[in-house]
């Protein structure tokens, strides 16, 4: 797309002046954007804010969809029309990996000590020393909670595996070397736990579950040992209770350390670095600073497709209980039928249950359906282009069109290949923001050699 400049900028910035004001600028950055005005422009007057917005947009190809928003906006506001059909937004470029741009950050914040020694680089930064202990500190938390994180990641892939162990065990001795590796892999996940607890607070819970962690661990020593499975059981109650509840506490804390980080404040602090006279590093600072804003961009999207992932997966859980009883009773009748079937000519008389349960889970189920699909398209609207959400679409069309006429063998169908891949895809997106969020660690090494040199 062409780069919105000149004469057209002027008019974007008046018309958007002219049909915005402060509270309702804010609404839209944040509904269509999942931003904060605050977080990408300075404090000051609403044109100087939009002067900023458009310099933002311009470093992020984001213009044309800046104008586009704008104007569809309920209500539309038609004076931005004409600039929005000739500027349409830019079409989607594979996204920089997240290590490049920590990489280019990281340069610019190397940057800011040197620079530090210019009296006026050094006044214009000191408003932001506040917000850098705050990023030192959530940085620092962010990395201990990813650790721990790790951890309650290995009890995960090892637990069914475990399970499976344990089971041969009375009737393959060998199962025993299966059960001290498991213990092994555990230990040595369990080894760093200490050291990065000892900076995390309210302790009690971590220490908990690292507690019954250890005496599983011991536990699977001993079924080795012994070749008795009791103690292997054991080990699989203990690492169920922490899988119960754990992994989803850490990964919530996880989440929000990550978006504690006061980014905005430190993107602004190198901004108004780079705009000193005389300065030097301006390259450097300038690609660090279109970068970390580029991660920032990238952190409040995940952040807010995840919710909406979270959302449909808590939706989907109610419709799954209903799903999950309907097989059950449907597995019941198959099994009296068989039954039935294996009695004829014995003289035996075999009743098949009377009774209309899987009628009213059915029903259920298409009433659940509703919250679902309203779930769905929440995600819809946040998902990127490269989601690969057309199979999903498709199931979830099926299922509407189903459900809208009651039809029950079109939604069973459906429903099962629609949950699977919708867990596939909230379990990918998962994984994209945990790996940001470990990524963004890395910005706290030159965060500390900066608080080195402006701490009195």
């Amino acid at each position: 797309m062409a780069q919105l400049a000149g004469d057209d900028l002027k008019t974007a910035m008046t018309l958007l002046l002219e049909s915005y004001d402060r509270p309702s600028l804010e609404e839209l950055i944040r509904v269509r954007f999942s931003l904060r005005l605050e977080w990408i422009v300075r404090d000051a007057g609403l044109a100087e804010q939009v002067a900023e917005l458009f310099d933002f947009a311009a470093r992020h190809r984001l213009s044309g969809r800046i104008l586009k928003e704008a104007y569809e906006y309920p209500p539309p506001r038609l004076k931005l029309r004409p600039l929005a059909e000739k500027y349409p937004p830019d079409p989607d470029e594979p996204a920089r990996p997240v290590a490049a741009l920590v990489d280019e950050a990281v340069v610019a914040f190397e940057e800011v000590p040197v620079l530090l020694s210019q009296g006026e680089a050094r006044a214009r930064f000191t408003p932001f020393t506040t917000a850098y202990q705050e990023a030192a500190t959530h940085i620092d938390l962010l990395g201990r909670y990813k650790a721990l994180h790790d951890c309650l990641h290995v009890i995960q892939l090892q637990y069914r595996e475990i399970g499976r162990a344990a089971e041969a065990l009375a009737e393959d001795s060998r199962e025993a070397a299966s059960l001290n590796g498991y213990a092994d892999r555990l230990e040595d996940a369990a080894a760093p736990i200490d050291e990065r607890l000892a900076g995390v607070p309210n302790q009690p819970p971590e220490q908990t579950w690292v507690r019954n962690l250890r005496r599983a661990i011991d536990s699977l020593r001993q079924a080795a040992t012994s070749r008795d499975s009791g103690p292997a059981e054991e080990a699989i109650r203990l690492l169920g209770r922490i899988l119960d509840r754990d992994p989803g506490r850490i990964h919530g804390l996880v989440l929000r350390q990550s978006e504690a980080i006061p980014l905005p404040a430190l993107i602004f602090s190198l901004r108004v670095i780079w705009e000193t006279p005389g300065g030097r590093g301006q390259q450097r600072l300038a690609g660090g600073l279109t970068a970390l804003e580029a991660l920032q961009l990238r952190l409040a999207r995940l952040v807010a497709e995840h919710t909406a992932w979270q959302n449909l997966d808590n939706s989907l859980r109610v419709a799954l209980e209903s799903w999950y009883e309907l097989l059950a009773t449907d597995r019941r009748r198959a099994a009296e039928r068989t039954r039935g079937l294996a009695t004829i000519g014995t003289g035996a008389t075999v009743m098949a249950e009377d009774d209309d349960s899987q009628t009213v889970y059915a029903q259920r189920l298409l009433e659940d359906w509703p919250d679902v699909h309203a779930r769905f398209n929440e995600v819809r609207d946040l998902a990127p282009s490269t989601r690969r959400l057309e199979r999903l679409v498709r199931y979830a069309d099926d299922l509407a069109a189903s459900a809208a006429v009651f039809n029950f063998g079109g939604v069973f169908d459906a429903f099962e290949p629609f949950s699977q891949l919708a867990l596939s895809r909230f379990v990918e997106v998962d994984k994209e923001l945990m790996n940001l969020a470990e990524k963004l660690t890395r910005i706290g090494e030159p965060i500390q050699a900066i608080l080195g040199v402006i701490r009195p």
